[in-house]
Protein backbone atom coordinates (compact mmCIF):
# COMPACT_ATOMS: atom_id res chain seq x y z
CA UNK A 1 0.00 0.00 0.00
CA UNK A 2 1.51 3.24 -0.88
CA UNK A 3 -1.12 5.44 1.53
CA UNK A 4 -4.73 5.73 2.33
CA UNK A 5 -7.05 9.04 2.51
CA UNK A 6 -10.22 8.93 5.41
CA UNK A 7 -12.52 11.74 5.30
CA UNK A 8 -15.34 12.09 8.04
CA UNK A 9 -15.75 9.22 10.71
CA UNK A 10 -16.14 5.21 10.30
CA UNK A 11 -19.85 4.43 10.16
CA UNK A 12 -20.88 7.50 9.30
CA UNK A 13 -23.04 8.04 5.81
CA UNK A 14 -20.80 11.08 4.64
CA UNK A 15 -17.55 9.29 5.04
CA UNK A 16 -15.32 7.60 2.80
CA UNK A 17 -11.59 5.95 2.37
CA UNK A 18 -9.55 5.70 -0.52
CA UNK A 19 -6.39 3.34 -0.47
CA UNK A 20 -3.84 3.32 -3.13
CA UNK A 21 -2.06 0.25 -3.95
CA UNK A 22 0.78 -0.51 -6.29
CA UNK A 23 1.44 -4.45 -7.78
CA UNK A 24 4.85 -5.71 -8.00
CA UNK A 25 4.69 -4.82 -11.63
CA UNK A 26 4.36 -1.23 -10.93
CA UNK A 27 0.32 -1.10 -12.00
CA UNK A 28 -1.50 0.99 -9.69
CA UNK A 29 -4.96 0.46 -7.76
CA UNK A 30 -7.62 2.13 -6.15
CA UNK A 31 -9.53 0.58 -2.83
CA UNK A 32 -12.60 2.96 -2.32
CA UNK A 33 -15.29 2.63 0.36
CA UNK A 34 -17.49 5.39 1.76
CA UNK A 35 -20.92 5.80 3.40
CA UNK A 36 -24.78 6.39 1.84
CA UNK A 37 -24.33 10.29 1.07
CA UNK A 38 -20.35 10.20 -0.80
CA UNK A 39 -19.38 8.88 -4.03
CA UNK A 40 -17.74 5.68 -2.76
CA UNK A 41 -21.54 4.09 -1.64
CA UNK A 42 -20.15 0.36 -2.66
CA UNK A 43 -16.98 -0.51 -2.13
CA UNK A 44 -14.96 -0.73 -5.33
CA UNK A 45 -11.14 -1.52 -6.80
CA UNK A 46 -9.98 0.42 -9.96
CA UNK A 47 -7.12 0.86 -11.88
CA UNK A 48 -5.12 4.17 -11.86
CA UNK A 49 -2.73 5.42 -14.53
CA UNK A 50 0.51 6.40 -13.21
CA UNK A 51 -0.66 10.01 -13.83
CA UNK A 52 -3.70 9.76 -11.77
CA UNK A 53 -1.41 7.91 -9.10
CA UNK A 54 1.07 10.71 -8.95
CA UNK A 55 -1.59 12.83 -8.66
CA UNK A 56 -3.55 11.17 -5.70
CA UNK A 57 0.08 11.00 -4.36
CA UNK A 58 0.73 14.64 -4.68
CA UNK A 59 -3.02 15.99 -3.19
CA UNK A 60 -3.16 12.93 -0.11
CA UNK A 61 0.32 12.23 1.06
CA UNK A 62 2.83 14.67 3.08
CA UNK A 63 5.80 15.47 1.49
CA UNK A 64 8.50 13.52 3.03
CA UNK A 65 12.40 14.78 3.59
CA UNK A 66 14.69 13.65 1.49
CA UNK A 67 17.34 11.33 3.15
CA UNK A 68 20.67 13.95 2.64
CA UNK A 69 18.52 16.08 4.75
CA UNK A 70 18.43 13.77 7.52
CA UNK A 71 21.74 12.92 7.47
CA UNK A 72 22.84 16.56 7.57
CA UNK A 73 20.77 17.21 10.65
CA UNK A 74 22.21 14.10 12.23
CA UNK A 75 25.88 15.33 11.27
CA UNK A 76 25.13 18.96 13.07
CA UNK A 77 23.86 17.33 16.15
CA UNK A 78 26.79 15.24 16.20
CA UNK A 79 29.22 18.13 16.10
CA UNK A 80 27.45 20.98 18.49
CA UNK A 81 27.55 17.52 20.87
CA UNK A 82 31.21 17.13 20.09
CA UNK A 83 31.26 20.87 21.04
CA UNK A 84 29.45 20.53 24.33
CA UNK A 85 31.59 17.78 25.61
CA UNK A 86 34.68 19.67 24.82
CA UNK A 87 33.14 22.81 26.82
CA UNK A 88 31.21 21.59 29.54
CA UNK A 89 29.11 24.22 31.66
CA UNK A 90 30.57 24.73 34.72
CA UNK A 91 27.98 25.08 37.84
CA UNK A 92 27.94 26.52 40.92
CA UNK A 93 26.91 25.70 43.93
Amino acid sequence: MIGTKYVGEFGYADGYEEQLYITRSKQYFMYSNGGAERKYTVPAINARTDAEAEEWQKENMPKRRKKTDRKKKAVKKHQSDKKSANNPKKTFI
